[in-house]
């Protein structure tokens, strides 16, 4: 048995052909598979290669890379430059003494920030983050009341 029983019978068929779609490209549990598995990103960017997703290549990422072509951290101010410290020299405490530390950053140029991989990213995972609500709410209401 499943360990997540759903009642195919009941879901229209675009959840059922998206469920699918998923259990294909996600593969085998996280457990088996390491992290940033390369198959299971190959299927991902082949995926979002097809008309139902887009049909448009995912960028390679690269960690930080973004970030620092859109905006400039200002680490003058005390506070972030002790967390940093923290951060490097005092191992699992650092992390958690810098996790929620914001830096004040300033955009390298204003004028065209929306146009920087970073600030599309941020607005993409707010507008998926809308249709799955959306999704949600109109198909389990009941689940929020």
């Amino acid at each position: 048995m499943s360990r997540h029983p759903v009642q195919w019978y009941t879901l229209p068929p675009p959840f059922i052909s998206l469920l699918s779609d998923l259990r294909d490209d996600i593969g085998p549990s996280s457990e088996a598979s390491p992290p940033l598995d390369p198959a299971r990103i190959a299927r991902y960017k082949l995926r979002a290669l097809s008309k139902p997703y887009g049909a448009t290549h995912i960028p390679e990422y690269q960690e930080g890379k973004w970030a620092d072509a859109a905006f400039v951290e200002q680490r003058s101010d005390l506070l972030p430059r002790i967390a940093i410290y923290m951060q490097e020299h005092a191992g699992i405490a650092g992390d958690a003494m810098a996790f929620g530390t914001a830096l004040p950053c300033t955009w390298k140029d204003p004028s065209t920030r929306e146009q920087t991989d970073w600030y599309r990213f941020q607005e993409a995972v707010k507008s998926h983050l809308d249709e799955c609500w959306g999704v949600l709410l109109k198909h389990l209401p009941d689940l929020f009341n």
